[in-house]
């Protein structure tokens, strides 16, 4: 055997070797770590790859919280606490695509809550569009969100659901998927 061909060879094993590191890299970076939401319970976030079709949060405990924030006379009641996200139709759920309708959707699980309600940090649905709110069996649990609740502040604040657990489901004309705007910027539970 040549140099030359050794050297070809052991070129090829560097890059074998390099590929399959960053094949293994981008798996690692599909899971994240476990981390610290802004309410300090610990929370795993993502199941799975970015696109998985479930988003949890950490187990939230009622009596602990109400412990830490006890109620005062005069004083504003905090029922809720607010987990940041940032969760887009690009980096979190699922596509399906029927013809000229696409609907993307994804379940946000909250274990321990009682409640739930989301902060679309943008939220800008166009004509054929409609967000909704549903249990894990279809129902919908509350009034569908159209282009009629677009704002010129561009957020959408929905009602609260009861629940540890919700579905959002966005249904359109497939032609009109990129003229949607929506970031999920907040999860309170």
């Amino acid at each position: 055997m040549t140099r030359s061909f050794l050297a070809r060879v052991g070129r090829l094993l560097v890059a074998l070797l390099a590929l399959a590191l960053w094949v293994l890299w981008l798996r690692a970076g599909d899971r994240r770590e476990e981390s610290t939401g802004s309410s300090g319970e610990r929370h795993a976030g993502v199941v799975g790859s970015p696109r998985a079709a479930v988003y949890r949060l950490g187990q939230f405990d009622p009596p602990r919280h109400r412990a830490a924030h006890p109620v005062k006379k005069g004083a504003p009641l905090r029922f809720a606490v607010a987990e940041e996200v940032r969760i887009t139709p690009a980096n979190h759920g699922v596509w399906k695509v029927d013809g000229d309708i696409a609907q993307w959707s994804l379940l946000v699980e909250a274990p321990g809550a009682l409640n739930l309600n989301f902060g679309f940090r943008k939220f800008r649905m166009p004509e054929s569009g409609v967000l909704e709110l549903r249990s894990r069996d279809g129902e919908l649990l509350v009034r569908p969100f159209t282009s009629a609740d677009n704002d010129a502040h561009g957020e959408l604040w929905t009602p609260l659901v009861a629940g540890e657990s919700a579905m959002l489901v966005v249904t359109l004309d497939v032609d009109e998927r990129e003229a949607m705007v929506l970031e999920l910027g907040s999860v309170n539970r």
